[in-house]
């Protein structure tokens, strides 16, 4: 969605150069998902506030995004954390929670900068394939880095950064 590149592309079929900035942030809104190494989560909002914001923009309907949150958190064992301020979390709670944020509107694609990466093991693991079998139900894709050989072993395509070049594996 940046706008300030040299080119042309397109992204669902529309020319980004030709969207003005309120188009491109309904269009990030609804159609890319973020999930930030350090979690970029507000901290005046509770865990559901943080969760529900992207989809109250997209949609306007609270009771719908609460019902969306609250599926996920189950999924992501964190119901019981739903009004907790973020900075009362672990950084594996905040990181879960930045998640949810991500996957609640559904979007086509989401990028996520190591998404494990303040997670044990074990819920790394869980988390990691909850979010692989939640973007193929939806027919999302993914975009993901991560320094972890066995998550990245589950991507479709591999690529690596070598002397500043992007590389096919």
């Amino acid at each position: 969605m940046d706008s300030n590149f040299k080119g042309q592309y397109k992204f669902l079929k529309k020319d980004i150069s030709k969207l003005n900035i309120p188009q491109k942030n309904i269009m990030r809104n609804q159609s890319i998902g973020f999930v930030h190494q350090f979690f970029h989560l507000i901290p005046e909002l509770n865990v559901l506030e943080n969760i529900i914001l992207p989809n109250l923009i997209y949609t306007n309907d609270y009771k719908s995004s609460v019902n969306l949150a609250q599926d996920i958190l189950d999924n992501f064992s964190l119901l019981d954390k739903i009004y907790s301020n973020p900075n009362d979390l672990s950084g594996g709670e905040q990181q879960r929670v930045a998640i949810a944020r991500a996957l609640i509107n559904k979007p086509d694609i989401i990028i996520a900068d190591e998404m494990t990466g303040n997670l044990d093991e074990l819920t790394a693991d869980y988390v990691f394939d909850f979010f692989l079998e939640t973007i193929k139900i939806n027919k999302q894709s993914l975009i993901f880095v991560t320094h972890n050989k066995k998550y990245a072993q589950k991507a479709k395509y591999i690529y690596k950064i070598k002397n500043n070049k992007l590389l096919l594996d």
